[in-house]
């Protein structure tokens, strides 16, 4: 019998740099790198885990944690199952902002259960935050708390199998028990009874019925007289008369006239005189004493202002304007050639992200987005 599969969506939700992408990629793909990418908006990770009685596949969502995509956040934690908190050991800001994360997850989730990671234990000279310090933290917020190593592959495992089994036992009584069905053991063949003898029944003979066979003079098929059927014959119309028409003759064909040329007057050209050129009057330059000089302002030339406002902008689309001084569509517009250009799809998970972002007026948000973008590329 097949273990019934359940799904849990899962995000996981923490600073910025204290290792959710680290974390999420190595319980995933069993692969670590110490090269830091800051994620934009969300990233989405799959993995089955295969518990005792059922089977649990993870949909695991990596949360950006940098402060300007909290606009966004909300709309991924709608539908958690469970929540995972992470922070770094060796950064204790990361351990104290974790009120405010328990805080946007409840109000957006819901009480969902969940379960507390701290990470890079592998860096213990640079520990500020005691393991006993964070399991009273844990045992205060309600969760269960584990320590982990993404660089050295320590407990990641346990620690998504962890949230998998704390889902299920408090979910467990809403859902009820996963009892297997009994297999139906095969029916034992019933005891025949013995078979009684056959009574042999001796057929009785009764006295034959004669049948009386028919004379030849009853079969003898008599033909009645039919008298023959007279059909009247039809009658055939006579043929109308077709008027007798005149002979075609062909008409010869009546010649056109020739065409009379048009004889075109030769054009006559007038004599005109010659004009004499006029000579433009010379204007005496006034004589300017340097103390008269007076300093010209030299134009700016556009180069220049592209320049001063290329800092502003690294994007092309956004080289030379205030992007606050765009109207939506202009500006929505210029984002999604700038998207299509660096390979971003509208309709996948950043492509959707960042046009939620364009519909709030987050402007300095995609931007940064963009050019963070353009800078992996």
């Amino acid at each position: 019998m097949s273990k019934p599969t359940y799904i849990f969506k899962v995000p996981v939700a923490g600073d910025g740099a204290v290792g959710k992408t680290s974390l999420i990629v190595r319980y995933t793909q069993g692969t670590f790198t110490d090269t830091y990418k800051m994620t934009i908006g969300t990233s989405f990770a799959v993995k089955t885990v295969d518990l005792d009685s059922v089977m649990v596949k993870l949909q695991i969502w990596d949360l950006a944690g940098q402060p300007h995509f909290g606009g966004v956040r909300p709309l991924f934690y709608q539908g958690s199952t469970g929540v995972i908190y992470v922070f770094s050991v060796i950064d204790r800001s990361s351990f104290e902002h974790l009120v405010g994360w328990l805080e946007e997850a409840r109000k957006n989730a819901g009480n969902v259960p969940g379960i507390l990671i701290g990470n890079k234990t592998d860096l213990l000279e640079q520990r500020e935050v005691s393991r006993e310090e964070a399991e009273a933290y844990a045992a205060q917020a309600g969760l269960k708390y584990i320590e982990t190593s993404a660089k050295l592959d320590e407990n990641v495992g346990d620690a998504f199998q962890q949230v998998a089994v704390t889902i299920i036992q408090t979910k467990w009584p809403e859902w009820g028990e996963v009892v297997e069905e009994p297999v139906p053991a095969e029916p034992e063949p019933a005891v025949k009874a013995p078979a009684e003898p056959e009574l042999e029944i001796e057929p009785t003979e009764e006295p034959a019925v004669p049948v009386e066979e028919p004379t030849p003079e009853e079969l003898l098929v008599v033909e009645a007289e039919i008298p023959e059927a007279t059909f009247p014959e039809p009658e055939i119309p006579e043929p109308i008369p077709v008027p007798e028409s005149e002979p075609w003759v062909e008409e010869e064909p009546v010649p056109l006239d020739e065409p009379v040329p048009i004889e075109e007057p030769a054009p006559t050209i007038e004599s005109v005189e010659p004009i004499e050129p006029i000579e433009p009057p010379v204007s005496e330059e006034p004589t300017i004493t340097p103390a008269e000089s007076v300093p010209v302002e030299t134009p700016r030339e556009e180069a220049d202002i592209v320049v001063e406002h290329k800092a502003e902008s690294s994007l092309v689309e956004f080289i030379g304007v205030d992007p606050h001084s765009l109207q939506d569509d202009d500006f929505e517009k210029r984002a999604v050639h700038a998207m299509n250009r660096l390979g971003v799809s509208e309709v996948g998970v950043l492509g959707t992200f960042l046009r939620s972002l364009i519909r709030q007026g987050q402007r300095d948000v995609v931007i940064e987005s963009l050019e963070s973008l353009q800078e992996e590329r």
